[in-house]
C-alpha cells in the first residue's frame, strides 16, 4: 500500500509538471493571450517590419520563449501550426502548452478550414429564440424563466416593437395585436397583422432593431426570416398573384443600448467586403402573394435576399404593408450563411450539408506532438452558441484521445449573467445534453483610459470588476444584468447549487492598454475621448485583480496581453493599438502622448514593468494554488459596502496602516472570499473553514516607473470571527506564509497585506489542527482527528467528556503545560486516546509537567508513553487502560516528593513493550 502511495503521488506531480489535462481541475492554469508567434498572421506594421523580416528577428530570439517559461506559464494561445513548423522552438517553450488559435483563423484564409469557418454559425433557432413580434413590448429578461429578451407568446422581443425605437424614415405604424393558434405550438400566440379594408395602406406593420453583438462578422452574409401567413380566401379569390403585399426594409439602425463593456476580438474583425455595397438591403424586399398562396392560410417563412453588415452597426428592419392582402405575422429569425447550412433553419428543400469537418479536423492536427492543448476560439458571439457546442462536440469525440483537456473553448467575452444563462441553456452537446465547456473564461477589464489612479477611481473601478450592471433599461436591478466576477463564478457553477456540474472559472487578468493613437505630422497621441479604451495597470492593479478573482472562486488566470501589438497611423487619422508586458527597447509605452506608442516588432522587445508584476503574482499565487483547486466557493463581500451577507464567519472587519498609531481607515476596502472543501478529510467534527482575505487598497500614488516599490496602502487587515460554539479555541492559518494564529471562536486575528495582495485563510477548531489552546476547551462525545500535537498552557482548563474519540497524526501528544486536564469517561462510555503510531524519539502520548491530572475511565493506545507526568502535585488515574505503548504510565517525581497524593486505581497495562508502570520518585 505505501509504494502505490509513493507511486500515485509520483504521477500527480508529473501530471501537474506537464499541464495535462482540465485547466483549472487537474491543474492551476497560468495562460496568456497571445504571444509573439502570432503577428504574420495579423499584420499591423507591414511598413516598418515585412511578416517574413519579423518571423527572421524572432527565430533568432526564439520567438521570447525563455522569458515566458521564466514568467511562469503553463498555457499560451497562439498559432500552434506556426509553432509546430519549427521543431527548432520544441526546446525553448518548456513543458508551455498550446491553445491554437489558428483554429479559427484558418477558416478565413484560402482554401478555408472549414470548421473554422463554420464556428461563425450565427443565428436565432427558430422554434428556440425567434424574435417574438406580437404582442406588448417586453422590456423585461427572465432568464430563470428562459426569456432572454427574444420574447414570448404573449410579448414581443425587446428587440421588436419598442415604442421609442421605431426606425428612421419608416412610416407611421399600423395594424393590430391579435391571439391565433401559431404551428408548431398548440397554444396561443399574439402576433401582429393588418388587415384588408380595415387598416390604412402604406404604414409600417412591424418593425425591429437587432443589436451589432449579436452578428459580429463582416466577412459573411445574412438573412432575415419572418413567419407570416395571408388570409387564406382572399389570397385564393381575391388577389393578384403578382401583387406586392410587404415590402420590407433592412437598414442601419440606431444605438439601443450601450455597446459591450469591453472586448477582445470584436473590433479586429477583418471588414473582407470593404469597398463592397452591399451592406443592408440597398432596395426594399418585395414580398409577392404567390409567395404566400401554397397552402395559403399557414404560417411560413419569408426569408430576405442575402445582405452584409459593416462592424460595430445595428440592423433596423421594418416592413410597409401595402394594403394588398391580410397579412399575419407572428416572429423573426436572423442568420448567416453557415448558420443556415448547419442548421437550415427555414426548412427548404434541398439544404446545403455542411462539409466533412471530422476529416478536415483529423488533418489539420493528425502531426501536432505533446505541446497542443486544445483549440481556440475568442469571444464568440452568443448567437454562435448552437454551432459552437456541435463543432466541439467534433473536435471532442475526433481528438480526445489525445489528451482528457481536448476541446474547443476560448474567452466567452464580458457577459453579463443573463449572456451565460443562454450559453450553458443552448450551448449543450448532442452527444449528452451536457454543457460541453470545460471551463469558463471571463474577462472584465477594469481600468478604463479615464480612470485614474486615485483610491476613489480605483475602487470604483474594482466595483465594476466585482459586479457591474450593464443592462441599464430594466427598471429592477435582477442579477442577470450584471458582469463581473460574481456573476462569471454563478455561471462558472451553473447557477445551481450541484457541485457535481461546476466548471472552473478562470478568469483573464487585464495587464495591458490600449489606445486609440492619432498622428499628426508624425506626432502620436492618445486620443482622450476614444471610447472602450484602457490605460496600463499599475503592479498593486496588476495583484489586486489576481487576487480579486481568486476570492470570487478562480481557479486560473489568463494574462491579456503578452506582445506590445501596435501600427503606425496615417497622417490625420488614427489607428487602435495594445501595449502588453513587452515593450520595445529604448521605446517604452508610458501612457502618455508621444511615449511608445508606436514601436516596432522587428526590433528588441524587453520585460516591462507589467511583466515583472504578472511574474510576481505568479509567483506568490503558485504558494497555494493546489490548495485552490480543492475549495468550493460560497460567497464573497466587500466589506466597505457590506450590509446583509449571507455567510457569517467574520462578524466585524477594520484596517489600520501597519506601525503607526494612526485609527482605523474610515472605508474598510476589504474583500473577503468564502470557501469549504470539495472533499473534507474524514475524522472532523467540524469541517475546515476557508477565507481568502484581500486588500483592496492601491495607488494612493502612482508607483514611479524607475522604482517599483509598493506605496502607501499597506495595511493591517483585522477581521473577528464568529464560529461554531462546538469549539471554543479555533486555528487561524495563513497557507501563503505558514503563520499561524491562535484564538477563540469569536477572537481577532491582524494580517499584514501589501498593496492589492491576497492570502488565503484556513480557520479550524484547534483540538482538530493542534496548537495551543487560549481558553478553556471542552471536548464532547465523538470522534476528532488531531493533526499533531495539542497544548493546553498554564490557566487553561482542557475537559474530554464521556465517549469522546480522539486521535492524534504526525506523532502528536497531547502536552499540559501548568494547564489542567480532566477526563471525565464513564465505566460504559470511555474516553479514547489513540496516537496512531507510538514514536520513541518524539515521545508521543498524554505528557503533562508541574499539574495534577483527572483522568478517569479512558483507553490509551498506541503511545510511547501512555501518561507521562512530570513533577505533578498529585494525579488521580481511574479506570484508566493502556494498549500498545513502550510505557503504560510514568510518573517522574510525580508522587509529590514523598506525599501521598497520587492515586492509581482500576487501572491495567496491555502489551506494554518496556513497563506498564515506571515511577520516580525521591522517596521509594
Amino acid at each position: 500500500m505505501k509504494k502505490f502511495i509513493i507511486i500515485l503521488i509520483i504521477l500527480v506531480s508529473a501530471s501537474f509538471g506537464q499541464n495535462t489535462g482540465v485547466p483549472g481541475k487537474d491543474y492551476f492554469p497560468y495562460m496568456s493571450f497571445w504571444d509573439f508567434a502570432v503577428y504574420p498572421k495579423h499584420v499591423r506594421q507591414e511598413h516598418n517590419c515585412s511578416s517574413q523580416a519579423y518571423v527572421d528577428s524572432m527565430l533568432l530570439k526564439s520567438f521570447y520563449y525563455p522569458l515566458l517559461v521564466d514568467l511562469g506559464l503553463t498555457n499560451i494561445v497562439s498559432d500552434f501550426g506556426f509553432i509546430n513548423s519549427y521543431p527548432s522552438l520544441n526546446s525553448t517553450y518548456g513543458n508551455i502548452k498550446f491553445l491554437d488559435m489558428d483554429f479559427g483563423w484558418d477558416g478565413n484564409g484560402d482554401g478555408p478550414f472549414d470548421p473554422g469557418r463554420y464556428v461563425k454559425a450565427t443565428g436565432n433557432s427558430p422554434d428556440k429564440f425567434g424574435h417574438q413580434i406580437g404582442g406588448d413590448w417586453d422590456m423585461t429578461w427572465n432568464p430563470d424563466n428562459k426569456n432572454y429578451g427574444f420574447g414570448t407568446t404573449t410579448m414581443s422581443s425587446r428587440w421588436a416593437m419598442e415604442p421609442t425605437k421605431q426606425p428612421t424614415g419608416s412610416p407611421q405604424l399600423i395594424g393590430d395585436d391579435d391571439e391565433e393558434i401559431v404551428p408548431p405550438s398548440n397554444g396561443l400566440s399574439q402576433v401582429r397583422y393588418a388587415e384588408r379594408g380595415n387598416h390604412a395602406t402604406g404604414g409600417t406593420m412591424f418593425y425591429g432593431n437587432i443589436e451589432a453583438g449579436h452578428f459580429p462578422h463582416s466577412d459573411t452574409t445574412y438573412q432575415l426570416s419572418f413567419f407570416i401567413r395571408g388570409d387564406a380566401n382572399e389570397l385564393e379569390k381575391e388577389v393578384d398573384p403578382h401583387a406586392v403585399v410587404l415590402s420590407i426594409y433592412v437598414i442601419a439602425g440606431d444605438a439601443l443600448y450601450q455597446r459591450p463593456y469591453n472586448s477582445n476580438m470584436s473590433i479586429e474583425e477583418p471588414n473582407l467586403m470593404e469597398g463592397i455595397e452591399s451592406n443592408f438591403l440597398t432596395t426594399p424586399y418585395q414580398v409577392r402573394a404567390e409567395q404566400l398562396m401554397d397552402s395559403a392560410g399557414t404560417y411560413r417563412w419569408i426569408t430576405t435576399p442575402a445582405f452584409k453588415v459593416p462592424g460595430d452597426t445595428n440592423i433596423a428592419y421594418y416592413a410597409v404593408w401595402t394594403g394588398e392582402a391580410t397579412i399575419y405575422c407572428d416572429r423573426m429569425i436572423m442568420f448567416n450563411e453557415f448558420y443556415d447550412r448547419m442548421f437550415n433553419p427555414t426548412q427548404k428543400n434541398n439544404p446545403v450539408a455542411p462539409p466533412n469537418f471530422s476529416a478536415q479536423i483529423t488533418t489539420k492536427y493528425q502531426n501536432a506532438g505533446s505541446a497542443l492543448h486544445s483549440m481556440y476560439v475568442d469571444e464568440p458571439p452568443l448567437l454562435a452558441t448552437e454551432a459552437f457546442s456541435h463543432i466541439n462536440d467534433l473536435v471532442w469525440s475526433t481528438l480526445a484521445g489525445s489528451t482528457t483537456a481536448m476541446e474547443l473553448n476560448g474567452a466567452v467575452g464580458p457577459h453579463a449573467e443573463w449572456g451565460m444563462r443562454f450559453d450553458q441553456q443552448y450551448g449543450k452537446s448532442v452527444l449528452d445534453n451536457s454543457y460541453r465547456r470545460k471551463y469558463l473564461l471571463y474577462n472584465v477589464y477594469p481600468f478604463r483610459q479615464e480612470v485614474d489612479t486615485t483610491q476613489s477611481d480605483v475602487q470604483t473601478a474594482l466595483e465594476e470588476l466585482v459586479n457591474y450592471r450593464f443592462i441599464g433599461d430594466d427598471a429592477t436591478e435582477h442579477s442577470y444584468q450584471y458582469l463581473g466576477l460574481r456573476p462569471a463564478i454563478r455561471g462558472a457553477k451553473k447557477f445551481d447549487t450541484q457541485l457535481n456540474n461546476d466548471i472552473p472559472l478562470i478568469y483573464i487578468l487585464q495587464v495591458h492598454a490600449e489606445h486609440m493613437v492619432y498622428n499628426s505630422g508624425g506626432q502620436f497621441s492618445i486620443v482622450p475621448n476614444a471610447t472602450s479604451m484602457r490605460r496600463a495597470p499599475t503592479r498593486d492593479e496588476i495583484f489586486v485583480q489576481g487576487n480579486m478573482a481568486l476570492a470570487y472562486g478562480a481557479k486560473g488566470f489568463m494574462f491579456y496581453m503578452l506582445p506590445t501589438w501596435n501600427a503606425e497611423p496615417e497622417p490625420n487619422k488614427t489607428v487602435w493599438n495594445t501595449f502588453g508586458i513587452f515593450d520595445e527597447f529604448q521605446n517604452p509605452y508610458l501612457g502618455t502622448d508621444g511615449e511608445g506608442l508606436v514601436q516596432i516588432p522587428c526590433n528588441a522587445q524587453v520585460p516591462n514593468y507589467r511583466y515583472n508584476a504578472t511574474k510576481a503574482l505568479i509567483e506568490d499565487t503558485r504558494k497555494i494554488e493546489n490548495k485552490i483547486l480543492g475549495l468550493n466557493w460560497l460567497d464573497a463581500i466587500s466589506w466597505h459596502s457590506a450590509e446583509d451577507y449571507t455567510i457569517d464567519w467574520v462578524s466585524e472587519v477594520y484596517t489600520q496602516y501597519p506601525g503607526t498609531f494612526f485609527p482605523p481607515d474610515e472605508n474598510k476596502y476589504v474583500e473577503i472570499g468564502y470557501f469549504n472543501e470539495l472533499n473534507p478529510p474524514a475524522g472532523k467534527i467540524v469541517d475546515a473553514k476557508y477565507i481568502y482575505l484581500v486588500n483592496r487598497r492601491c495607488n494612493d500614488q502612482e508607483p514611479d516607473l524607475d522604482d517599483l516599490t509598493t506605496d502607501n496602502s499597506d495595511r493591517n487587515i483585522s477581521f473577528r470571527l464568529n464560529m461554531d460554539t462546538t469549539f471554543r479555541n479555533y486555528t487561524v492559518s495563513d497557507l501563503k506564509t505558514d503563520s499561524v494564529y491562535y484564538t477563540t471562536n469569536d477572537g481577532w486575528v491582524t494580517i499584514f497585506l501589501k498593496a492589492g495582495h491576497g492570502t488565503l485563510i484556513k480557520i479550524e477548531p484547534t483540538v482538530q489542527t493542534g496548537g495551543t489552546l487560549v481558553a478553556n476547551e471542552t471536548i464532547r462525545s465523538g470522534s476528532n482527528t488531531v493533526d499533531t500535537t495539542l497544548v493546553v498552557p498554564q490557566n487553561v482548563k482542557l475537559t474530554v467528556n464521556a465517549g469522546a474519540n480522539l486521535t492524534f497524526m504526525k506523532s502528536g501528544k497531547l502536552l499540559i503545560l501548568d494547564g489542567q486536564l480532566e477526563v471525565k469517561g464513564s465505566p460504559t462510555n470511555k474516553v479514547e486516546f489513540n496516537f496512531f503510531a507510538k514514536n520513541w524519539s518524539a515521545g508521543n502520548g498524554i505528557f503533562a509537567y508541574r499539574t495534577p491530572l483527572k483522568i478517569s475511565n479512558a483507553i490509551i493506545k498506541n503511545a510511547s508513553c501512555g501518561i507521562y507526568s512530570h513533577i505533578s502535585p498529585g494525579d488521580t488515574i481511574d479506570g484508566v487502560s493502556t494498549e500498545n505503548t513502550h510505557t503504560g504510565i510514568s510518573l517522574y517525581y510525580s508522587y509529590n516528593y514523598g506525599s501521598d497524593n497520587t492515586v492509581i486505581r482500576n487501572s491495567s497495562f496491555e502489551d506494554s513493550q518496556l513497563w506498564g508502570l515506571l515511577w520516580l520518585v525521591q522517596d521509594q
